[in-house]
């Protein structure tokens, strides 16, 4: 699971860096053929490892227009903790709390 919107600039293959062999070959698979958009594909492994909480980062590459805010290559950091259903059993739903006052 990417846990990324379908409509991500990042899952788009006009926004994607495809890498292929000199002469035009193509690689052997998809793994070996794209530059990562985002760091989010180790979350998963680090999961199922038992990891309750942890950081991801790394360079990314996405085919944006370089302007003030973007540039093909950058850094990025994700932070994942896991809760126990019954700690935050508490936790107000996003409806309540965008119905509330806080």
């Amino acid at each position: 699971v990417l846990l990324i919107p379908a409509d991500h600039p990042g899952r788009k293959p006009s926004d994607t860096y495809y890498i292929s062999r000199p002469g035009g070959k193509e690689l052997s698979s998809a793994v070996d053929t794209l530059l990562r958009t985002h760091t989010s594909a180790h979350q998963s492994t680090l999961m199922r490892s038992g990891k309750e909480a942890f950081l991801c980062t790394g360079d990314v590459y996405r085919r944006d227009e370089i302007d003030a805010s973007h540039f093909p290559a950058f850094h990025q950091m994700e932070g994942v903790k896991l809760f126990d259903p019954a700690a935050v059993g508490g936790a107000m739903t996003k409806e309540e709390w965008l119905a509330s006052d806080e």
